[in-house]
């Protein structure tokens, strides 16, 4: 929720400062007027990783501090994995987004990708966007996409993809360039 103070907008991604201290939230006659976004990544790292391909290679991540990139890549054998950032607390938040998240698939079929928060080892509690190979192209989501978290707990932002052995060189990524509660 943004807040509104002598005609300026200070949105949840902004700052309000209280004799030159930092505030994480703001409250008027002891209710939350405003509370600020808090970023999960960049930030924070990821804590397990698992590659489940039959052939090694075929399935990799890396982050570089500001973007997450996950593949696979479907050839001779699957290309599957998947990995845990975190954890974070979601206590006092009920929403989540991606400042950008972006999704590219090149095969048809045999291909999928899961976004989500859970546990370490890859339980989902809340599934994001969850797609198959049925269709090519690139999928971004940016800011304006919310999810609802329901409730409090610690979790890990999840992200698992995998593409099929068909022997053609089909690939699944997904890039994250921020992802944040509010």
């Amino acid at each position: 929720m943004s807040l509104k103070f002598n005609n300026t907008t200070v949105p949840t991604s902004g700052a309000v400062k209280y004799n030159n201290t930092s505030l994480q939230s703001v409250r008027h006659n002891n209710v939350e007027v405003w509370k600020k976004q808090a970023q999960i990544y960049p930030g924070i790292g990821v804590a397990n990783s698992q590659n489940t391909s039959s052939y090694q290679p075929y399935w990799k991540w890396s982050n570089d501090g500001s973007t997450l990139h996950v593949e696979s890549f479907g050839g001779t054998d699957t290309g599957s994995g998947w990995i845990a950032v975190g954890p974070f607390s979601s206590i006092g938040y009920s929403k989540a987004f991606f400042s950008n998240c972006t999704i590219t698939k090149t095969t048809n079929t045999g291909g999928w990708v899961k976004v989500g928060i859970g546990d370490v080892n890859c339980g989902f509690h809340y599934v994001f966007f969850e797609g198959t190979g049925h269709g090519l192209g690139t999928t971004t989501y940016y800011s304006d996409s919310r999810w609802s978290i329901g409730q409090n707990g610690y979790y890990f932002l999840l992200i698992m993809t995998s593409a099929s052995a068909d022997y053609s060189g089909h690939t699944v990524k997904v890039d994250i360039t921020g992802f944040y509660l509010e």
